[in-house]
């Protein structure tokens, strides 16, 4: 609600803004003022899909020794190369599932 002056009795949706499916939408903002009077904007939003993408780790273990009674190396697995990606025309976005 940006560059938008701040009611002081309420703000709200008329309608509940549609989340169910995909796409370019538009619902309308509710403001009343203290002396009762109503205002209605407009506001534009967008719907997306998400997928969420499950990064492929590899490891070679053929390099790993394991001596009983001393520690493994340290390893890190890291998924920050792997990016997200949105495609605006079909409302679907990429996100990579780093957990």
């Amino acid at each position: 609600m940006i560059n938008l002056p701040r009611p002081d009795k309420y703000i709200g949706f008329e309608t509940q803004p549609d989340t169910a499916t995909t796409g370019d939408k538009t619902v309308t903002l509710v403001a009343v003022w203290a002396d009762n009077s109503v205002q209605k904007y407009q506001v534009p939003y967008k719907v997306f899909s998400v997928n969420w993408i499950k990064p492929k780790i590899e490891a070679d273990i053929k390099t790993q020794t394991v001596t009983e009674g001393q520690n493994t190396n340290s390893n890190s697995l890291d998924s920050r190369n792997i990016n997200s990606t949105n495609d605006e025309a079909n409302y679907v976005m990429n996100k990579v599932n780093q957990y």
